[in-house]
């Protein structure tokens, strides 16, 4: 009988786990106005990394990370990724919620598997700014081009 206990509160307290981190990955989705809420977002560390793509649409630079991997990544992929912001001060604000010490890859046009042409870095300062600024949240910046 106490066995019997035993494993109902054991699954019990499973079950409470798995929801509390239901409930995190929801906070992380993309409110209904298409944009990530960055307070309450919170980004763990990944063994292979950060991927992060950039491409302006008209006067707007958008921004889109990836969890590293060891393959390219398509178009579709990349633009429709739920964690991407747009404008400067936004991509600092996503920065500011990874880890420290977490490594991120910028990746150019030269490096996009697909329609490379779509995506680019920003123009040199804004680059320049951006990599003190991961400097400064002791975050590791590389930038391919």
């Amino acid at each position: 009988m106490k066995s019997r206990q035993l494993v109902i509160l054991v699954s019990a307290i499973l079950f409470l786990f798995c929801f509390a981190q239901c409930d995190d990955l929801k906070k992380q989705e993309i409110s209904p106005t298409g944009q990530l809420n960055l307070d309450t977002i919170s980004i763990s560390h990944s063994m292979k990394g950060w991927e992060l793509y950039s491409w302006s649409k008209g006067s707007y630079f958008y921004y889109s990370f990836l969890v590293g991997t060891n393959r390219s990544k398509t178009y579709d992929e990349i633009i429709a990724n739920k964690l991407r912001v747009s404008g400067k001060d936004s991509l600092k604000l996503l920065l500011s919620k990874f880890p420290e010490n977490e490594s991120l890859f910028w990746f150019g046009a030269a490096w996009s598997a697909k329609n490379s042409d779509s995506f680019a870095l920003p123009d040199e300062k804004t680059v320049n700014e951006i990599k003190a600024f991961c400097t400064q949240k002791k975050l590791t910046l590389m930038v391919a081009e």
